[in-house]
């Protein structure tokens, strides 16, 4: 199958533009992006917290004092489940950040009103290096918080099988 040849994009001249409704556009789109980010790090938050809350309930004896793992095995897999989700929460927020950047950048430079839609649609030459925006480092926080509890759960039940062994 030969290689496929690249159309340029068809031209759409600076006065066919409505830029108003191409700014909501993108405002609206944004907005869409954070939701849609806010709901699946909620649910992964909360499977996270549903794992992490049966790690404790079934692999730790809290009536002794200090805690001590009552099921290392169990608290192992758990906690490398809980590190999985938290992996896997931060893919999303980050991948997420992307497309909220870029967005809302489209959405900036099209309020200059003096671009052409493939200049607006396009990868600006001075790209500034990416940030998160705020509802993205809030999810990666509680998202981060929760890996270090698994972490530590992980920690503590290599140390209490290690220490049953000898």
């Amino acid at each position: 199958m030969p290689d496929a040849i690249p159309r340029p994009a068809p031209r759409i001249p600076l006065e066919a533009l409505d830029f108003v409704d191409l700014w909501k556009y993108f405002e609206s789109r944004g907005q869409e992006l954070k939701t849609a980010m806010l709901s699946m790090i909620t649910w992964l938050g909360g499977f996270a917290a549903a794992v992490l809350a049966f790690a404790m309930k079934e692999a730790m004896d809290f009536k002794t004092c200090p805690p001590w793992v009552s099921n290392p095995g169990l608290l192992i897999g758990l906690a490398l489940t809980g590190l999985a989700i938290v992996w896997y929460s931060l893919v999303i927020v980050y991948e997420y950040a992307d497309h909220i950047n870029r967005t809302f950048n489209r959405s900036d430079r099209i309020r200059l009103a003096d671009s052409s839609l493939d200049a607006i649609l396009g990868v600006p030459s001075s790209c500034p290096p990416p940030r998160l925006p705020n509802i993205c480092r809030h999810a990666r926080d509680v998202m981060l918080a929760f890996g270090v509890a698994f972490a530590i759960s992980l920690l503590l039940a290599l140390w209490s099988s290690a220490t049953r062994a000898v």
